[in-house]
């Protein structure tokens, strides 16, 4: 007797479609000793040199398949009003770096490949996680954040649709 364990409703779902059976979804969890809401956000702000009122954070792989074009087309068009408010934190690395870096706002920092305590630091800081990825089987990083206090805005898609509870812990968009 087997058991075929995937990450989350919606791949469940899509394997049902698919005429596959005895499926079970693998249950995940952050480790709530490390993300947490009670890092002191100033930390986070002198280490990175951030003068700004509000903290934006986007913590993943810096490739294609997460939709790095849409944050960088919201970044660019928040109203000045806002943007002069705003901060960036891009945490991650991958082939798309050099690229972002270039097309870069002044207000916008990339910090690198992060874990451990220096992550959650950075996602208790964080005043809002933007998550545009449309093609994620869970979305780790969206349990590590609201583990951490944090609201989410991320698409309407994969496991992610699943983690953040529309108009309570964030918000849901089309992809």
């Amino acid at each position: 007797f087997k058991k075929l364990f995937v990450p989350s409703n919606d791949t469940l779902e899509k394997l049902k479609n698919r005429g596959f059976t005895n499926l079970e979804i693998f249950p995940r969890g952050v480790d709530c000793q490390l993300y947490h809401p009670n890092y002191q956000k100033e930390v986070v702000f002198n280490q990175y040199g951030i003068s700004k009122k509000f903290l934006l954070t986007y913590v993943g792989r810096l490739a294609p398949e997460k939709d790095l074009k849409t944050l960088m087309n919201i970044a660019n068009s928040l109203p000045p009003e806002i943007n002069k408010q705003v901060h960036w934190l891009i945490a991650g690395d991958g082939p798309l770096l050099e690229e972002l870096q270039m097309a870069a706002l002044p207000n916008m920092t990339f910090t690198g490949y992060l874990k451990g305590v220096g992550l959650a630091e950075v996602y208790s800081a964080t005043d809002l996680f933007i998550f545009p990825s449309p093609t994620e089987t869970f979305g780790n990083v969206v349990l590590e954040a609201l583990a951490s206090g944090t609201p989410v805005i991320g698409a309407n898609a994969g496991g992610v649709k699943h983690i953040i509870s529309n108009g309570v812990t964030g918000h849901l968009c089309v992809p």
